[in-house]
């Protein structure tokens, strides 16, 4: 799946509707930091225009990841992922 964050896009792994690892580096999303996800898709080239926030709530020991909760989902952000996890 990919997300596009501040207009920056991201592959995110091991996704559910409580969040997912993104593929970022962690100096960059410490944790703690609230994130808002502004869309979502199956690949990069066009997302679903969505509202999420989430938190940073783990950093991967590679360095590569950050674990993401998700505070909240607007409906677009539900329906887009129920229909990603079919």
């Amino acid at each position: 799946m990919a997300v596009t964050i501040n207009g920056q896009c991201y592959r995110a792994d091991k996704w559910g509707f409580g969040g997912f690892l993104l593929n970022a580096n962690p100096a960059d999303m410490p944790l703690g930091t609230l994130i808002s996800i502004e869309g979502v898709g199956p690949n990069k080239k066009k997302p679903a225009p969505v509202s999420i926030r989430a938190r940073v709530v783990r950093a991967g020991d590679d360095g590569a990841c950050v674990a993401l909760n998700f505070l909240h989902l607007d409906e677009d952000a539900f329906r887009v992922l129920g229909e990603l996890s079919v």
